[in-house]
């Protein structure tokens, strides 16, 4: 459980905003946790957690933006570092145009609010975008303007799906898919691979209406080392069957992201170099590019 959450600039050090919600934590927790941070900053060894003050805190950095998260007792830093960069990512999907210090400074009022319903009692809730866009209109600005003309809670939040809102239409029925990979390798002289990872994200944007209840099948899933899903994928049928059965959000998001060591396939493209020497200190680099399509 969460007890507190800091914002702090990691310029100056001054906390932008706070929100407690398990009790209240002092202040000078996050101004001492700021010297241990710069002394970190300088050895490049910041930890994931750090015990301060009898408090568990958990950092985050965004830009020059310091999330830290802040628990009574010892749980689960993970969660808490996916509270924090939940939160981050709605910030910059809905609310402000960047995530930075002058950012926070203008939309305090909007920043506050999303805090406030985001997390109740220590615990993470409402978090998916289109529950927090209820809760917390975008179109709010600086103004304190919270949904407040139904003492109900959101249908979304009243669902199974809490990432969907209950009725969706759309004039036309579209889904797109955009694969994102990166690939890192270290190829001997001769072209053998010594070493290849490759890393991706799924990004998928669908319009889609009603509730659909999609099935999305991979050429081949064992070469997948480390896979993270959005909470819409049903893990257990991936488990069992090696697909994707999901209900989507509405609009834009990541499906999977993941990461795969045993890439077996030709590289993309072989740099071949040539280094000749002219005359006095003067060398000749040439560097030629092929690529495979396959």
């Amino acid at each position: 459980m969460i007890g507190s959450v800091f914002i702090l600039s990691t310029t100056e050090g001054a906390i932008l905003i706070e929100r407690h919600y398990e009790g209240v934590i002092p202040r000078d927790v996050a101004t001492d946790f700021y010297e241990e941070y710069k002394s970190a900053i300088q050895t490049k060894s910041l930890p994931s957690v750090i015990p301060l003050s009898g408090v568990y805190l958990v950092p985050v950095i965004e830009n020059d933006v310091l999330f830290l998260g802040a628990m009574w007792t010892e749980g689960s830093p993970l969660g808490a570092a996916t509270f924090l960069r939940r939160i981050i990512s709605l910030l910059a999907r809905q609310y402000v145009p960047k995530v930075d210090t002058a950012t926070i400074k203008k939309h305090f009022l909007i920043v506050h609010q999303l805090l406030d319903e985001l997390c109740d009692a220590g615990i993470p809730l409402n978090s998916e975008p289109n529950v927090a866009a209820v809760l917390v209109p975008p179109s709010a600005g600086d103004k304190l303007s919270v949904n407040s003309s139904s003492m109900d809670l959101p249908t979304e939040c009243m669902t199974a799906i809490p990432w969907r809102p209950a009725t969706v239409s759309h004039t036309r029925n579209q889904i797109f898919f955009d694969i994102i990979e990166q690939l890192e390798a270290c190829v001997n002289p001769d072209g053998t691979q010594v070493h290849c990872e490759l890393s991706g994200v799924m990004n998928v944007k669908a319009w889609l209406s009603d509730t659909p209840d999609l099935v999305v099948k991979l050429q081949d899933p064992t070469v997948l080392d480390e896979v993270s899903f959005h909470p819409c994928v049903r893990y257990k049928v991936f488990e069992e069957h090696q697909y994707l059965s999901f209900v989507p959000p509405d609009g834009q998001f990541i499906l999977a992201s993941y990461r795969a060591s045993r890439v077996v396939t030709a590289l993309p493209v072989m740099l071949n170099t040539s280094l000749t020497h002219a005359s006095g200190d003067q060398w000749t680099l040439a560097v030629s590019a092929t690529y495979h399509s396959k």
